[in-house]
């Protein structure tokens, strides 16, 4: 299927990059302006010239949902900062990360 070749061939890319760091972001802050930053921000990247869709939407939609851009290991050093005093929120967020909560987030 054209959508599994587009997110393959995006695998080592800095739109894969992207898009780890927006749900990355949405995963450690699940805020209502968090959520909709995140969504507007893909949203964006999706649409082309005169509200088409763009020549990578593809792409971008096979990483945001199809595959499991995130996994909890991406968050193991702010679970090690969380055990430590004096850690800051997104350390202690990140602690109760699991691959089910990072799903639904991403779905969100």
């Amino acid at each position: 299927d054209a959508a599994e070749t587009a997110a393959s061939g995006a695998a080592r890319s800095p739109l894969l990059f992207a898009v780890r760091h927006l749900l990355r972001d949405h995963a450690l802050s699940p805020t209502e302006e968090v959520t909709d930053g995140v969504g507007l921000s893909l949203g964006e990247a999706v649409l082309g010239v005169s509200h088409g869709l763009h020549s990578r939407a593809p792409t971008i939609l096979a990483l945001v949902l199809k595959l499991d851009v995130l996994v909890a290991s991406d968050f193991e050093k702010l679970r090690q900062a969380a055990a430590e005093p004096g850690s800051d929120a997104r350390a202690a967020a990140a602690a109760g990360l699991t691959p089910e909560v990072l799903r639904a987030r991403a779905t969100a």
